[in-house]
């Protein structure tokens, strides 16, 4: 079965949330060596938090596109949103059409949208999976906006990749370290779907 919505990332991210610096003092890396490495394993790390969180971290453009008006609102995953810039919809015709009438929480996480008040959400063309299309800007803001428990497990996880590089090793302690996790959990977002 298709998904009913997906999201994607339509400009990245300025920044990151820590900088090579602040991985380094926290890792106690005194070399520059690695340091092509460690700035791949901050955005890589940024990724998994955000797909782990449905949240956006630093400011960007996201899309979520769903296969139609299906439930009396649509919700926006990867927030905090900040403003919404255009839902497009195909209507019983295929026109693309752009929808105006309609209220969004955007202080959720996952932000609600639902039609204004006493309106119908508007048809949409039957058997199309990519029938409405939210274009949003979302993230806490720049690198000092970002939570500390977010910038942590940041911190936290690129050093455990640093310090454990290849994908299976027998002494290895094994998955994603506990307190990555526990930060992670003070970030779950809810589940309106």
């Amino acid at each position: 079965m298709l998904p009913s919505w997906t999201t994607k990332i339509l400009s990245e991210p300025a920044t990151e949330p820590i900088t090579l610096a602040q991985i380094k003092l926290h890792s106690r890396i005194s070399h520059s060596e690695d340091d092509s490495w460690l700035t791949m394993a901050i955005v890589v790390a940024r990724q998994y938090i955000e797909k782990t969180c449905e949240l956006s971290l630093i400011t960007q453009t996201r899309r979520t596109t769903f296969d139609g008006f299906r439930k009396p609102w649509l919700t926006l995953a990867y927030g905090p949103t900040v403003s919404i810039s255009e839902i497009q919809y195909y209507d019983q015709t295929n026109a693309a059409q752009t929808l105006v009438d309609y209220q969004a929480a955007l202080e959720l996480n996952p932000c609600l949208i639902v039609p204004e008040a006493g309106m119908p959400w508007p048809s949409t063309m039957p058997n199309r999976i990519d029938a409405v299309k939210v274009t949003y800007v979302a993230g806490f803001g720049d690198a000092e906006d970002v939570p500390a428990a977010l910038k942590q497990a940041i911190l936290l996880l690129v050093d455990f990749w640093y310090s454990n590089r290849s994908a299976v090793d027998m002494g290895s302690p094994g998955p994603i370290p506990f307190g990555v996790d526990s930060l992670l959990n003070l970030f779950a977002s809810g589940n309106y779907r």
